[in-house]
């Protein structure tokens, strides 16, 4: 996995996760006990869906969250991978729901 390195893209990730409406994205929360896991399609040109990265955050754990896949060209790839992404977590005993999706302002 990739660490966030740009401070623009993480200042604006950082505001998504926080379900602001000043981005758009496709998200999950997926809980077990105490944690918590976090799933964002992130689409830093919307309204356009392409790029997308998808980001995999531990909040309850203060870990920064991590971009794990990324897509420039390849239309549904981000999607895909992060629904794949949250079944596995589900396989694994972790409860997650499709958190709204927050329209841009």
């Amino acid at each position: 996995m990739l660490e966030v390195r740009n401070p623009l893209v993480w200042l604006t990730l950082a505001t998504c996760l926080g379900a602001s409406p000043a981005c758009l994205a496709d998200s999950w929360t997926c809980h077990q006990g105490e944690l918590t896991r976090n799933v964002t399609v992130f689409y830093p040109d919307e309204p356009a869906r392409l790029p997308c990265e998808v980001f995999y955050s531990k909040p309850t754990e203060n870990v920064m969250p991590r971009a794990m896949w990324n897509s420039q060209h390849e239309a549904g790839y981000c999607e895909r991978k992060a629904a794949a992404f949250v079944d596995k977590l589900r396989s694994l005993g972790w409860q997650c729901s499709t958190d709204p999706q927050t329209p841009a302002e």
